[in-house]
């Protein structure tokens, strides 16, 4: 285990005591009261200012709203960040769009949607979604693969910061992919998915699609919550989270806990579990604004630490070893600044520093003849972060971006025969600039593009160019029709695990690796009835590879691919409490040989209806089937 139940239990309660001295409860609007003799004299009545003396009334509602029930006469102040929204997306543009004139196919998954669902783990969020599909080697802790629209080079941000960490695996050291099974969503107050290339606005890997996500934002008079959970294998969940905030600050601090069995039996007698899983994560969020809402500085931090217990080896030869152990953790640290000092221009800056550690032991026994093993692999990114807008109305907006990466890779290889240690480093410097024309949300036009240079490989320049049409749907109130294209060019420069990694002191990267390139194209079109009571979309979309990276002994550049499919989703949310959700995706992935492309589901159908008549009553039923093919070790669950 990481850590004592018991002194968790009593931190628990000493942190409940702190909140209640440390903060009283108190009202952040409050009446003024200058004007109490004249709110005597009027009313709230259904969200309008009622008076006796209409004069007045006029002068309560040129400077007084009703919030609440109550009127509340100080001015409302406009921040300089929106707050996160359903019905907005950040990540596109980098800047909050209505989802309802974005130009890509885009799902946006709020907290309040992952608290039905009573906060599963990021995979099981993300395998709701169309054309999104998470594998999942193993029982919980194991090595994930995510893919979009079938192609597994999936851009990775938290609150900006590129997280997409890859490294070695005990259970699977060859496994260099997006390794997120220790993302628990907790602290989370949103997680957007963007279908199809993205290399314009987030750079190298974000050429299938993007995952952001967002730490949840403190508001409303401080508060703690407290959840539990337990479920078979002996699963424990805990988490308690502290928040607060008005239009001048805010704070949010939660911890969650997580320990498992796990069940997979190993040993040949059955007799041992080893297959063990324990997980804590620290996340907080930290905002102040000034100059009157128009500048805010942001602080955000994810911490975690677990470990897996790992009975049976998958690579070399299969065999069982007990005492096998990887451990993990990671930590991201970001501070932004943002400012607007007019309504035509507003600009960013943010410095996120992201380090991740995994760690294999295998203590001396008489499983295998290599122990003790100690393998480490260790990668630590810096970066930093400008986008500049500048608008014109409504109908353009000009974005400038610069962005820094440097990244150092580290690894460390001891067994009884052997003793190795490997450092390098990479850095890429990217310029980008799109233009975005909106004629009254109807005729939505984006174009850009991005040059990135790496220390490495050169220079490469990463076009895109997309277009929606929305109009209302005849006859039918408060409904559209969308009809929605994008065309992107794009880059993924080879991570340092393929390109310096080593699995038992043996080399398996290859420096000489080539960038993959990939040109994709799609459409698609989203016919929306009643303020989205009921939402249809369909779209179809295809993608050209080249210089593929791929695993045998080793990593090579091996061969061409072409990817193409349809994706369907139908989401109805009739009432409050009510919602369901059906998709399903066809992907067709073959090589320059006609091959079918080695762990790309052919056909997938998943549905979810989910109701919560009360906040403590909730019923999901969930239904996942997919067609697989030459897909031998990876499974999902």
């Amino acid at each position: 285990m990481l850590f004592e139940k018991n002194k968790y239990k009593k931190l628990v309660v000493l942190l409940l005591l702190g909140i209640n001295l440390i903060f009283p409860e108190h009202v952040f609007s409050e009446e003024i009261p200058e004007i109490q003799d004249s709110q005597v004299k009027c009313s709230a009545i259904e969200g309008e200012i009622v008076c006796v003396d209409k004069e007045v009334e006029t002068k309560l509602k040129a400077k007084c709203r009703v919030e609440k029930g109550r009127i509340i006469c100080e001015p409302e102040k406009e921040p300089a960040i929106e707050a996160y929204q359903e019905n907005k997306i950040f990540s596109l543009d980098k800047t909050y769009t209505d989802i309802k004139t974005s130009t890509a196919s885009v799902d946006v998954i709020t907290s309040d949607q992952m608290r039905i669902m009573h906060n599963p783990d990021l995979s099981t969020v993300l395998n709701l979604l169309s054309g999104v599909t998470v594998q999942n080697k193993g029982s919980a802790g194991n090595a994930q693969m995510f893919r979009i629209r079938g192609w597994d080079k999936v851009g990775i941000t938290l609150d900006g910061v590129k997280i997409d960490n890859y490294g070695m695996r005990s259970d699977d050291p060859g496994f260099s992919k997006p390794y997120l099974s220790y993302f628990l969503t907790e602290g989370l107050d949103r997680v957007e998915v963007i279908r199809g290339p993205q290399g314009t606005m987030h750079g190298n890997m974000a050429q299938g699609g993007l995952i952001s996500m967002f730490t949840k934002k403190g508001q409303g008079t401080p508060s703690v919550e407290m959840n539990t959970g337990l479920g078979s294998f002996g699963t424990i969940r805990e988490n308690i989270a502290f928040e607060g905030g008005d239009d001048s600050a805010d704070y949010y601090l939660g911890v969650t806990m997580l320990s498992t069995q796990g069940g997979m039996k190993t040993t040949p007698e059955k007799e041992s579990k080893r297959d063990d899983y324990d997980n804590i994560t620290i996340s907080s969020n930290l905002g102040k604004r000034f100059l009157n809402g128009k500048a805010e500085i942001r602080n955000t931090l994810r911490y975690t630490k677990d470990k897996k217990e790992i009975g049976v080896q998958s690579y070399g030869y299969p065999h069982f070893d007990p005492n096998d152990e990887s451990k993990h953790s990671n930590i991201l640290e970001s501070l932004t600044l943002t400012h607007a000092p007019t309504n035509w221009y507003d600009y960013n800056v943010k410095v996120g520093l992201y380090e991740s550690s995994y760690k294999n032991t295998a203590p001396a026994d008489s499983f295998d003849i290599w122990d003790p093993v100690y393998d480490k692999v260790q990668n630590t990114r810096l970066m930093v972060l400008t986008q500049h807008n500048i608008k014109y109305k409504d109908l353009n907006t000009l974005s400038l971006g610069y962005n820094a990466e440097y990244n150092h890779f580290k690894s460390i290889y001891q067994d009884s025969f052997a003793n190795d240690f490997n450092a390098k480093d990479l850095a890429t410097n990217d310029i980008y600039m799109q233009d975005t024309l909106n004629f009254k949300d109807t005729l939505i036009v984006k174009g850009g593009i991005r040059i990135s240079d790496s220390s490495k490989w050169g220079t490469y320049g990463i076009p895109n160019v997309s277009g929606a049409l929305v109009l209302p749907t005849f006859n039918v109130p408060d409904s559209y029709t969308k009809i929605r294209s994008s065309y992107g060019m794009g880059v993924n420069y080879p991570n340092p695990y393929q390109l310096f990694g080593k699995v038992n002191g043996v080399e398996v990267g290859n420096s000489a690796l080539n960038p993959e390139k990939v040109e994709s194209w799609d459409i698609g079109m989203v016919q929306s009835f009643y303020k989205d009571k009921v939402n249809l979309e369909l779209g179809y979309y295809i993608s050209d590879y080249k210089d593929l990276i791929g695993y045998t002994t080793g990593y090579e550049n091996i061969d061409k691919a072409k990817i193409s499919g349809i994706e369907s989703s139908l989401k109805i949310n009739p009432m409050p409490g009510l919602k369901g959700l059906v998709n399903y995706t066809y992907t067709h992935g073959e090589d320059n040989r006609d091959r079918d492309l080695p762990g790309v589901p052919k056909s997938r159908l998943n549905f979810l209806p989910a109701m919560n008549q009360q906040r403590s009553t909730v019923y999901i039923i969930e239904l996942l089937f997919q067609q697989k093919e030459n897909m031998p070790s990876v499974v999902d669950i």
